[in-house]
C-alpha cells in the first residue's frame, strides 16, 4: 500500500451555494482543516475539520456529512464522494469539530494539475448556503494515472441561476447524446435524451431549488461537467 506524506496548505473557497428561502439564513462552512496522519493512498487518511454554523438558526440537529472532491476527479468529470452519511442525528453548533476518514484512491491524487482536495459540509436538514475549504497537497513523485486529455468547454448550458429552463448552445445540440442531472448528494435526479433537448432548451421546472451538476455526454465519447443553480 503506497504512502505519501503531503504538505497541506489550507485556504477557503466558496462552493455550491444555494438560497433555500428568505427566512432561512443558516450557513454551513469549514474554516479549518488539517491532515491528522500521513496520507495513505488506498487506505484511510483522517482529516480534522472545524465547522462553522452561522445565521438563523445558529445550531442544527441532524446528520452532518461531507462531500469530497479533488482536481484530478474534476478533470475526468467524476462526481464528488460522500463521507460520514450515517443517518445519525447530532446537535451541530458553531465551531463544531469533526474527523473525516477518507479512503483516497490512486486515481484521485496525481502529480497535477494542482493536487487540491475540496471538502464541504452538508446536512439532512435545510440550510441557506454551504461553503467549502480547499486543501492544497504538494507531493513528490508520481501518484495515480494521468487523466485523459479532454476539450475544455464552457457556457454550454445557460443561464445560471435558472428558473424553469436551461438553454443549450445551438452548435452543441446535434453533438450531444445524453445529459444526466446530478444532485448535491451525488444522486441522479434526471436523465435527458435528445427528444427533450432537440429544440435547444431543457425543462428543469420539476427540480427542487438547489445546486446541480449536469454531466453532458457527447456522441464522440467525451463528457463535460457543468454546475448550475435552480431557483
Amino acid at each position: 500500500m503506497m504512502k505519501k506524506i503531503l504538505l497541506i496548505v489550507v485556504c477557503a473557497l466558496g462552493l455550491m451555494t444555494a438560497k433555500v428561502n428568505a427566512q432561512l439564513t443558516t450557513v454551513l462552512s469549514i474554516d479549518f482543516a488539517a491532515q491528522v496522519d500521513s496520507m495513505e493512498i488506498g487506505g484511510i487518511t483522517n482529516f480534522q475539520v472545524r465547522v462553522r454554523v452561522t445565521g438563523n438558526p445558529d445550531s442544527l440537529t441532524g446528520d452532518i456529512f461531507y462531500y469530497y472532491l479533488t482536481d484530478s476527479m474534476q478533470s475526468v468529470f467524476a462526481p464528488p464522494r460522500v463521507f460520514l452519511q450515517d443517518t445519525v442525528n447530532e446537535l451541530v453548533t458553531d465551531l463544531f469539530l469533526d474527523t473525516i476518514p477518507i479512503d483516497i484512491q490512486p486515481n484521485e491524487i496525481r502529480t497535477g494539475p494542482m493536487n487540491y482536495i475540496i471538502i464541504w459540509p452538508a446536512m439532512n436538514v435545510a440550510v441557506a448556503d454551504t461553503d467549502s475549504i480547499v486543501i492544497q497537497a504538494n507531493c513528490i513523485g508520481f501518484i495515480g494515472l494521468e487523466p485523459p486529455i479532454t476539450e475544455t468547454k464552457s457556457n454550454i448550458l445557460f443561464p445560471c441561476p435558472a428558473l424553469q429552463y436551461l438553454y443549450l448552445r445551438q452548435e452543441e445540440i446535434e453533438l450531444i447524446s445524453h445529459i444526466k442531472m446530478i444532485g448535491m448528494k451525488g444522486e441522479t435526479v434526471d436523465d435527458i435524451y435528445p427528444n427533450r433537448f432537440s429544440n435547444g432548451w431543457v425543462n428543469i421546472d420539476q427540480l427542487k431549488t438547489g445546486n446541480y451538476t449536469a454531466l453532458i455526454s457527447y456522441k464522440n465519447g467525451s463528457t463535460v461537467s457543468m454546475r448550475f443553480i435552480k431557483q
